[in-house]
């Protein structure tokens, strides 16, 4: 028998919910257990599970005991998986026919690979094509380390994309935390966190081929996150540049990505500004190092104030 993946759904709200699990059904790698955390307890999406009527389904209502907390609610679908293979599809996201296939083929034919991803399109809520852009030739597959991705990430940002198009090797898994980084829950980068603490366990493999649609519309629960991006990438590269992982060299290439960040963002949390400053100015100085614990201090009560 093929290899069972287990496709885990965190679910917050009915409105692209049909046409997420409706592309998840239709998989070319058919043999998929479907779990569908429901966060939200609106009836609607038991009705649209019963609708496609797919015995592969299980929807676990969730939001009974997580408080609607994200985190919650993928370590539950995390712990819950059967498969040796796991993906998450979020509710308003689409996966091509094919997009299983290649992913389950480069976890299983790359050695000691944990994680594998492919390139997206990004889609608007009609599901129309917006844009496709993708630092991997079409035709190509790149095979990383921890040091490769974190080099990478310093050029493109999060040049992996959504965790819709990841899939990962539980038994290569040593521990899973989903949105923990360095101590912290990140209110944003949680799928950053989960790359670069997967990529502790082994490889990650990527192919430019595009076997999904990331759709980007008002109503994403990531949407109203977005403003901390600039702020949660600092922390990463400061931490990164203190663990030893990244040098002077690459964070002075992220720099400047992260100052535009903060650029866009501080429109909509003031705050942003001193973070902003501060970080142009330790950078100016030399003192990425010395100054990251009163960034830390910062960055925490940004988070308990927002």
């Amino acid at each position: 028998m093929d290899d069972l993946v287990s496709v885990l759904m965190p679910a917050f709200k009915p409105a692209h919910f049909r046409e997420a699990l409706a592309s998840v059904l239709a998989q070319e790698h058919a043999n998929l257990e479907v779990l569908v955390g429901d966060n939200s307890g609106d009836p609607e999406l038991q009705r649209i599970i019963d609708e496609l009527g797919d015995p592969r389904v299980t929807r676990i209502p969730n939001h009974t005991v997580t408080a609607k907390s994200p985190r919650l609610n993928h370590m539950i679908l995390w712990l819950r998986a059967k498969g040796r293979y796991v993906r998450f599809v979020y509710d308003d996201d689409i996966v091509f026919p094919r997009s299983t296939t290649v992913l389950l083929e480069q976890l299983k034919t790359v050695p000691r690979c944990v994680l594998a991803w492919h390139q997206r399109e990004v889609i608007d809520e009609h599901g129309r094509l917006r844009w496709r852009h993708g630092v991997i030739p079409e035709d190509r597959t790149v095979v990383v380390d921890r040091a490769l991705l974190l080099d990478n990430m310093a050029r493109f940002l999060n040049f992996v994309g959504e965790p819709s198009f990841t899939m990962f090797d539980r038994w290569g898994v040593e521990h899973f935390d989903f949105n923990r980084y360095a101590r912290f829950d990140m209110a944003f980068l949680w799928d950053i966190a989960m790359y670069l603490s997967i990529a502790k366990n082994g490889l990650a493999s990527g192919s430019g081929q595009f076997l999904g649609g990331f759709r980007v519309h008002e109503g994403q629960v990531s949407s109203a996150a977005n403003k901390f991006g600039a702020v949660e990438w600092e922390l990463v590269f400061r931490q990164e540049l203190c663990d030893g992982h990244v040098d002077d060299a690459q964070f002075a290439l992220v720099l400047p990505k992260i100052l535009g960040l903060y650029q866009a963002s501080k429109g909509d949390l003031p705050v942003l500004e001193g973070f902003q400053a501060r970080l142009a100015h330790d950078a100016q100085a030399g003192r990425l190092r010395d100054t990251m614990p009163q960034f830390r201090d910062e960055y925490r009560r940004l988070l308990q104030a927002h």
